[in-house]
């Protein structure tokens, strides 16, 4: 079931929680990305079809929260399937991580989270989430984006990323992540000894200045609307609803290929129309 008005967890007022405090030991809580805890990736376009009355023909391009810094950097995560497909019935492009993955959510970063929403460390974290929609301008393209959102800050009313990553580790994937997701801030907690003993909302603005020094700012537009452009160009080669993997060779040019196995990006394009048109 899908709640088009579902807010994530509400930030807290940070200055209440007494620090340093320890990381709790609660017994595991596996979760896997498979139904019926993972939508579907058409939803994004079912929403923004039937319930924000978005014109679907205005849109070039569905990515999820990685898909920028993949063509940024040009290269594909371990353990990671990127596939694409064009939408039946439009032009749109949709291109995904397809990768299933299971963690347990008592780890430290949950913990932290659950923290800063108000809720016991130790408790039990919801298997829902929620994710944020937006259509952003990516040169001359319309990008819908549709990414999972940790909490949002009730004083402006802006989504916020929940991280523990130590700011050595803030590279272009938190950037893209946060901006592909709409999060303006981070709230960033920092551990030592199994303890957290600091946090700070950190604006997205100034995490942007540490995470491209090692990339060039305008080399990773460029690099963004190139393999924009050439996965346009590429995809027309093949029929609307064919499942395609993305990947880049070794002179980093994108490249489509058929996938050796039968992977569902979509569903049927009769159902398709029925969600979307």
């Amino acid at each position: 079931m899908i709640d088009i008005h579902a807010l994530p967890g509400r930030l807290i007022d940070l200055n209440t929680i007494s620090m340093p405090i320890a990381f709790q030991k609660p017994r595991p809580q596996n979760y896997t990305n498979k139904f019926p805890y993972d939508l579907p990736h058409i939803a994004s376009l079912h929403v923004t079809s039937r319930h924000r009355n978005y014109v679907l023909s205005n849109i070039d391009f569905v990515f999820g929260g990685s898909a920028l810094n993949s063509l940024a950097t040009q290269t594909i995560p371990k353990g990671s399937t990127y596939v694409v497909c064009r939408v039946p019935g439009t032009n749109i492009v949709m291109a995904k991580n397809h990768k299933i993955y299971k963690c347990d959510l008592t780890l430290p970063s949950f913990q932290f989270e659950r923290l800063v929403t108000g809720n016991r460390m130790e408790g039990r974290h919801s298997s829902s989430f929620v994710e944020h929609l937006q259509v952003m301008e990516v040169g001359n393209f319309r990008v819908l984006f549709s990414a999972e959102v940790d909490a949002f800050d009730p004083a402006d009313q802006s989504a916020v990323e929940v991280k523990l990553l130590k700011a050595k580790n803030w590279g272009t994937k938190v950037i893209f992540q946060m901006i592909s997701s709409g999060s303006a801030k981070m709230c960033h907690g920092i551990t030592k000894d199994g303890h957290i003993t600091r946090i700070d909302l950190v604006p997205l603005s100034d995490l942007t200045e540490n995470a491209v020094q090692k990339y060039s700012r305008d080399k990773l537009e460029s690099n963004i609307l190139r393999h924009m452009c050439r996965l346009k160009e590429l995809i027309e080669e093949y029929q609307c609803g064919c499942v395609l993997v993305l990947s880049f060779d070794s002179n980093s040019e994108l490249k489509l290929t058929l996938p050796s196995y039968d992977i569902d990006l979509i569903p049927s394009a009769r159902v398709v129309t029925e969600l979307i048109q």
